[in-house]
């Protein structure tokens, strides 16, 4: 056999020899392929329906409005309401900002999906921990292929925590925004002012970055003398391109009880603001005065009759308990108080110890009448002769 043709022998022995090895690697190449196809096609499949879920501040102050946001995705478009409801909180409060869901659309993997953005507010109440639990929605689609389906999707649970800065501490009626801004209004002012007269005022305060159910109870400044009417106050919410605000007008009506000079109004507002800590504005006041006794006027007037009639018992009391008894013994013979008379002169002799000589004095049978007089007998006049007697005896 000759060199060309032992050459050819061993070229076609190698090629016979590598040809399985490259269809195993060719078909192991292929199997890898179509796996990998495999495992693509069914990573984009579509989905039934899922919801994404966003809450971008999760450390807020308490009453500090957050905007929870769920976006549900289903493919194909909504065949019907979405239901859902809100979970009830201790330590918050969940409130749904619309009725009306946000439609969209979305294309992922060649796949036109529809969305429905649906905002929740959420208001934190107190300090801490505060979970939002799993939120579960109910919707009805059409799918690509045109099937009528209803499925159940549900949203991951979210964890907030609030905090009361320390300036806030000792303030209890306050709300956070980013702006506030006061209005008031009276009616006509007039020249004089009298008891029964109303003046009726309108107030209204505005914010940024809140709902109406936010905006805390106005309590109005009375001075005494005064009586307020407080009205039902009127709640507006409004959004402009995203930008949420709340207004709430108050009407009050003053009635005057009575005179005196009065200043209304005053009363300050508190908030917090994000950017720029507590802030605080007030309304400006409003003075007037009505002529008349004013009821300061009255209580002097009454203090100083009081005063009066202490003193005089005080006078009457000195009188009756620290004067000499010589003085009242005179006082009653001057005025003819016979019966007083007698009881002090049995007074003063018996501290004395002159009793009896009292007894014996001249004429002093005379004495026995005046005693009987006392307890109660007809009334006794004395002789001048008598009466001398008792000018003796003081």
């Amino acid at each position: 056999m000759s060199k060309v043709s032992l050459y050819w022998w061993l070229m076609i022995l190698a090629c016979g020899l590598l040809m399985p090895l490259a269809d195993a690697e060719g078909n192991e190449s292929a199997t890898s392929t179509a796996s990998q196809n495999a495992r693509l096609t069914q990573e984009a499949a579509p989905v039934q329906a899922w919801v994404d879920v966003e809450l971008k501040q999760r450390h807020p102050v308490v009453g500090q409005s957050l905007t929870l946001v769920y976006d549900v995705y289903v493919p194909g478009y909504f065949n019907g309401a979405t239901e859902f409801s809100l979970a009830s909180l201790s330590h918050a409060r969940l409130q749904q900002r619309s009725q009306f869901a946000i439609n969209g659309a979305k294309t992922m993997h060649g796949v036109q999906y529809a969305s429905q953005r649906w905002e929740i507010t959420v208001i934190p109440e107190q300090a801490g921990l505060i979970t939002i639990p799993t939120q579960s929605f109910k919707v009805k689609f059409i799918n690509a292929a045109g099937q009528a389906q209803q499925v159940n999707v549900q949203a991951q649970a979210m964890d907030i925590f609030a905090y009361v800065p320390s300036e806030l501490a000792q303030q209890k009626n306050y709300f956070v925004a980013s702006d506030v801004s006061l209005k008031q209004s009276w009616s006509a002012p007039k020249a004089d002012y009298q008891v029964g007269d109303i003046i009726r005022r309108e107030v209204t305060v505005k914010a940024s970055d809140i709902s109406s159910i936010q905006l805390p109870h106005f309590q109005p400044l009375v001075p005494r003398g005064i009586r307020v009417t407080q009205l039902e106050p009127s709640l507006k919410d409004s959004n402009n391109r995203g930008q949420q605000s709340a207004t709430m007008t108050l009407v009050l009506q003053y009635h005057i009880a009575q005179a005196g000079r009065y200043q209304l109004g005053g009363e300050t507002i508190t908030w917090w603001q994000l950017d720029q800590g507590l802030q605080q504005k007030s309304f400006k006041t409003q003075q007037f005065e009505v002529p008349g006794f004013t009821l300061q006027w009255i209580w002097s007037i009454l203090a100083i009759v009081i005063f009066l009639l202490c003193l005089s018992a005080c006078y009457w009391l000195y009188l009756k308990y620290k004067r000499s008894l010589t003085g009242r013994i005179k006082h009653a013979y001057h005025q003819q108080q016979w019966s007083r008379l007698i009881a002090l002169l049995y007074q003063r002799a018996d501290r004395r110890g002159v009793l009896a000589q009292l007894k014996r004095l001249p004429g002093g049978q005379w004495l026995v009448p005046l005693f009987s007089q006392e307890y109660g007998a007809a009334q006794y006049q004395l002789s001048e002769t008598e009466k001398k007697q008792l000018k003796k005896i003081c």
